[in-house]
């Protein structure tokens, strides 16, 4: 089984695209994310759909707590991750 893992991902939709190519082109089973999927990048919402779409596990990682982040998770997310 070939597994990707992800982190610091940070709303960068076009680095994640780079990404998802590799991951197909190397024909990963399943793909793992760390955490902190948005706080910087421009593109929080895509990212969130890509990694909702596309993760089999994802940890919440050390940007998820602060108050801005839980602010832009409840705006952007109908529902948690998981």
């Amino acid at each position: 089984m070939r597994i990707a893992v992800l982190s610091d991902i940070h709303g960068n939709i076009h680095a994640l695209e780079a990404v998802e190519r590799d991951i197909k082109e190397n024909r990963i089973d399943r793909i793992f994310c760390l955490g902190d999927i948005i706080n910087f990048g421009a593109h929080p919402k895509e990212t969130l759909d890509w990694v909702r779409e596309n993760c089999d596990i994802v940890i919440k990682g050390e940007h998820a707590n602060t108050e801005p982040l839980q602010t832009l998770m409840r705006f952007f997310c109908q529902t948690p991750l998981p």
